[in-house]
């Protein structure tokens, strides 16, 4: 399961949620809560680049587990909103 979680598409979370229903506190699961938090950022990241709309970054920021992008996607959040206002 960890090596279909690798090889997943990097805006497919299928197999990452698989993995980590199955094997919570497995040996690879702070590997895989990596990726996670890697890749729902990268998706929420192109969605403001693709439609101006923060709607993926406040979602990521919602969730405590995310950690990893949590100052750029801030950064993201305050720079769309600028664009927004000018």
């Amino acid at each position: 399961m960890r090596r279909a979680a690798k090889a997943s598409s990097v805006t497919d979370l299928s197999a990452i949620s698989k993995y980590l229903a199955t094997y919570p506190g497995g040996r690879y699961a702070t590997e895989i809560e990596q990726m996670r938090d890697d890749r729902v950022f990268e998706i929420a990241k192109a969605s403001v680049l693709r439609r101006k709309n923060v709607t993926g970054l406040t979602g990521y920021l919602g969730n405590r587990k995310n950690v990893r992008h949590r100052d750029e996607a801030l950064k993201l959040c305050a720079q769309t909103y600028e664009e927004a206002l000018q």
